[in-house]
């Protein structure tokens, strides 16, 4: 997926990833995170990854919102200490 990406738009700022982890198996989910990490650093590439998997996405990002009906109802930093605990609140994990 990232190969092809790659050759359609190789000057891309912008990468748009909808549930990319979904339908992976655990071992398959670890690459295309080192692949997706390995492109955005390599491009100066920024990329919105829109993603139920929590681990998956927050092993990628550095800031987060959730959307819920369309609105904006929580957003941060992965970084801070209760960033996943606020999120899995609003999915209802």
């Amino acid at each position: 997926m990232l190969l092809m990406a790659r050759a359609i738009l190789p000057r891309a700022k912008l990468m748009l990833i909808d549930e990319i982890s979904e339908g992976l198996q655990p071992t398959m989910v670890t690459a295309v995170v080192d692949m997706l990490k390995a492109e955005r650093r390599s491009r100066s590439m920024a990329v919105l990854l829109v993603e139920q998997n929590v681990p998956f996405a927050f092993s990628l990002a550095d800031r987060f919102a959730v959307l819920k009906r369309g609105e904006i109802v929580a957003r941060g930093s992965v970084s801070d200490q209760d960033a996943r605990a606020v999120v899995e609140t609003h999915l209802s994990i």
